[in-house]
């Protein structure tokens, strides 16, 4: 009877071992890898070891960098990666700009407190809920098998630019005649949004610019570079009743409209001539993509296109990319 309860007890030690395990390496592959990917291996990884830690691996997050090892399995609070998400030491805080969150903290304090275990990947194997090669996924906000629900675990979703477009409902006129300055009435239906926040906020809009103001303020909107003398006496010369309308299809056409409009989409995709800080790695070449998004803008390319052609302009054309000399 003694050797019955003594099998029936290693059997249960061994199989909650083994659940635990099982559990930590999902708990692995579905949050933490997925975090480390996205936090960590960016400046810690194969192409940058900061510190010279890398953490893609366990042999590495072991080894550690300068500072130790970054895991110390079994305990958490040894563990120089869970002190450094956690932001308790300045010196330490990581990643520096964005503080992980206290959930993302825990599943690593919980994956290190089970022995850190690191399952490789295993491509060929299905998880339950991937859907077959023939089914569509559906999107982040209701399929959790799409791919950025998985990589973000649902964050970021709240952000404009994923959200489904929508049309709403164009607000009625709000009578504000408390507002001072008054909001002026406007069939407008942009207006008629702006209207109705300033109104929910008792706010009311600024002095109507003359047409001096209003003239510098469109120059340096649309071309960046403020009107000459002969540009401003010819608008405030100008008495028909949609001098400026003209004004606007005039900056319109102007070269300078595509050169200012470049220069902000320029910075928003980081585009430069050279490296220009740690080394300087001329790039030749880089003036024809410089080029090509003011002639965009100046043509008044659509959008739609105008972004496809930089995500696949190679493989919209048949044959090797030629240039324009050809």
């Amino acid at each position: 009877m003694k050797a019955l309860w003594l099998s029936l007890t290693i059997a249960w030690v061994v199989a909650g071992t083994r659940a635990r395990a099982t559990g930590a390496s999902d708990l692995f592959s579905e949050r933490v890898r997925p975090l480390l990917e996205l936090r960590c291996v960016n400046c810690h990884g194969p192409e940058k070891q900061k510190g010279n830690l890398r953490l893609d691996s366990r042999e590495a997050a072991l080894r550690g960098g300068d500072l130790g090892p970054s895991i110390v399995p079994g305990n958490p609070a040894a563990s120089l990666l869970v002190q450094a998400v956690s932001h308790a030491q300045p010196d330490l805080a990581m990643p520096p700009k964005e503080q992980l969150r206290g959930e993302e903290v825990r599943f690593l304090e919980e994956w290190i407190r089970a022995g850190a275990p690191w399952p490789s990947p295993a491509p060929a194997d299905k998880p339950a809920d991937s859907p077959a090669s023939n089914e569509r996924i559906g999107d982040a906000w209701s399929d959790p098998r799409n791919p950025i629900t998985r990589i973000f675990q649902g964050q970021r979703l709240d952000l404009w630019s994923f959200r489904p477009l929508t049309r709403p409902a164009v607000p009625p006129i709000v009578a504000a005649p408390l507002l001072s300055p008054p909001i002026p009435d406007s069939p407008h239906p942009i207006d008629r949004f702006i209207r109705t926040r300033l109104a929910s906020q008792q706010l009311g809009t600024s002095p109507a610019a003359d047409r001096r103001t209003l003239a510098r303020r469109l120059h340096l909107d649309l071309t960046g570079i403020p009107p000459s003398a002969e540009d401003m006496d010819r608008f405030l010369n100008d008495s028909r009743p949609d001098a400026f309308e003209r004004l606007i299809d005039r900056l319109l056409a102007s070269p300078r409209y595509g050169e200012h409009q470049a220069r902000l989409w320029l910075d928003v995709v980081r585009y430069s001539d050279s490296n220009g800080f740690d080394w300087d790695e001329f790039r030749p070449q880089a003036w024809r993509f410089r080029d090509y998004v003011i002639r965009s803008f100046n043509a008044d390319k659509p959008f739609a296109q105008f972004v496809r052609e930089q995500l696949a302009g190679d493989e919209m054309l048949a044959g090797p990319p030629r240039s324009e000399a050809e």
